[in-house]
């Protein structure tokens, strides 16, 4: 296989990995938001519901924390030769994934009065999380060239 069909596959994996973290970060909302508004009710009877929807918030969660992991390792391969390129490209890539989440919970919740705090807050980690892989994925990467240019010599 050539290296251009090896990219298209690339890079169709990568759209397939943003659009599974847009609908698992989305889920994750809802079904967050859901769980709060049950808590908020502190009815006995919806006590089953919120561990239903805590459970469900948690696995989509977990989903789209794996899913930025990969996006990660995929946008420094992408990027090999101009890493800072890259991490332009995983920022930009949360920024979406995030504000379209955010905005499509707004939209599936009809509430417009959500904080943003609490999603800002998370975007934060998400993002400071995969940019630290990210810079250690680059530094591995660095040293392991380094290492193979003095083994070739």
């Amino acid at each position: 296989m050539n290296t251009k069909h090896y990219n298209i596959i690339l890079k169709v994996i990568f759209i397939t990995l943003v659009l599974i973290s847009i609908v698992m970060y989305a889920l994750d909302i809802i079904y967050s938001n859901k769980m709060h508004q049950i808590f908020l009710l502190m009815n006995p009877i919806y006590d089953s519901k919120l561990g239903y929807y805590h459970a469900l918030a948690n696995k989509f969660s977990l989903t789209y924390r794996i899913s930025a992991y990969v996006l990660t390792f995929l946008i420094l391969y992408l990027n090999a030769k101009n890493k800072i390129k890259g991490w332009l490209y995983l920022i930009i890539t949360e920024v979406i994934i995030s504000a379209f989440c955010y905005g499509l919970g707004i939209i599936v919740l009809k509430n417009y009065y959500l904080k943003p705090s609490g999603a800002l807050l998370q975007f934060i980690a998400i993002l400071g999380y995969t940019s630290i892989l990210y810079l250690i994925l680059c530094v591995f990467y660095m040293f392991k060239n380094k290492k193979e240019k003095i083994l070739h010599v």
